[in-house]
C-alpha cells in the first residue's frame, strides 16, 4: 500500500508563497504512527523542531528514500487573487488536492488546515473526486511522521524560497511572517523608497494593508505640513 504525508509551510507569512509537499512510502504496516520502515533511520518530528542544518540534511535523506515526493508552491500573487473569491481555508483545500493528483497512493494522511478536521478531509476528497481513504489532523506533523518528512521538505523549499528573495533584493526579509521585525522593516523600508509595497508581499494580508495605508498617511501629514494652505 502507497502511503503520502501532506504538510505545508508558509501559510500565514506577508511576505513570499505557500509551500506543499507530499511524501509517499510503501508500506504494509497500518499503523500510520510508526515511523515507515524506509525512513526509519530519520528521528521525524514537527519541522519547526528541527535546527535549520538538519532539516537540510533530513530533506535529502527524505527524497533519496522515500518512494517518491513532490513540491507545488503558491505564490504570493496567486494568493492574493484566489482569496478574492474564496476563503484561505478553500484555498488549503485546492492546493492539498493540486498536490494529491499529482501523486500516486492509497492512503493520504494530511495536516489538516481547517478547525474542522473531517471536513477538511472531505472537502479535499471531494475536490479530488477519489473514494481513497484520506485522513485529516491538526499537528498531524506530531502524530504521523510521514507527515513530518512532508513537513520537513515544505519548510526547507521555504525557507529557499524567502533566501531566493533575498538574494534578487540584497536584503535582509527575515523569515515573512508578521511578528518578525526584519520582515516588517523590510517592508516599511520598501514603502518608502518605493512607494509601493515589495512584489513578494500577500498585498490582501491585514499587515500588509495596515503598512501601505500608515505609508500613505505619513505621506499626506508631510504633505499638509510642507504646504501653505
Amino acid at each position: 500500500m502507497k502511503v503520502v504525508g501532506v504538510d505545508e509551510a508558509g501559510k500565514g507569512p506577508v511576505i513570499g508563497p505557500m509551500v506543499v509537499s507530499g511524501v509517499t512510502v510503501t508500506q504494509e504496516n497500518h499503523n500510520h504512527r510508526e515511523t515507515p520502515s524506509q525512513l526509519k533511520n530519520l528521528v521525524l518530528k514537527d519541522s519547526k523542531k528541527i535546527r535549520p542544518e538538519k532539516r537540510v540534511e533530513y530533506a535529502e535523506k527524505i527524497k533519496r528514500l522515500s518512494t517518491s515526493h513532490h513540491t507545488i508552491t503558491v505564490s504570493a500573487k496567486q494568493i492574493d487573487e484566489l482569496r478574492r473569491v474564496m476563503t484561505m481555508n478553500e484555498i488549503m483545500v485546492k492546493a492539498y488536492s493540486q498536490l494529491l493528483s499529482q501523486m500516486d497512493f492509497d492512503v493520504a494522511l494530511l495536516d489538516a488546515a481547517d478547525v474542522n478536521e473531517q471536513r477538511f478531509a472531505d472537502n479535499v476528497k471531494r475536490e479530488l473526486g477519489t473514494d481513497k481513504e484520506v485522513n485529516a489532523r491538526h499537528g498531524a506533523d506530531d502524530i504521523y511522521p510521514l507527515v513530518s518528512a512532508a513537513s520537513i521538505l515544505a519548510k526547507v523549499r521555504r525557507d529557499q524560497e524567502i533566501k531566493d528573495i533575498e538574494r534578487k533584493t540584497g536584503e535582509v526579509i527575515g523569515t515573512g511572517y508578521p511578528h518578525d521585525k526584519r520582515t516588517i522593516r523590510y517592508i516599511e523600508n520598501h514603502l518608502k523608497q518605493k512607494g509601493r509595497l515589495p512584489p513578494e508581499t500577500r498585498e490582501s494580508w491585514k499587515t500588509a494593508t495596515r503598512l501601505e495605508k500608515k505609508h500613505q498617511q505619513k505621506n499626506l501629514s508631510e504633505y499638509h505640513e510642507n504646504t501653505d494652505i
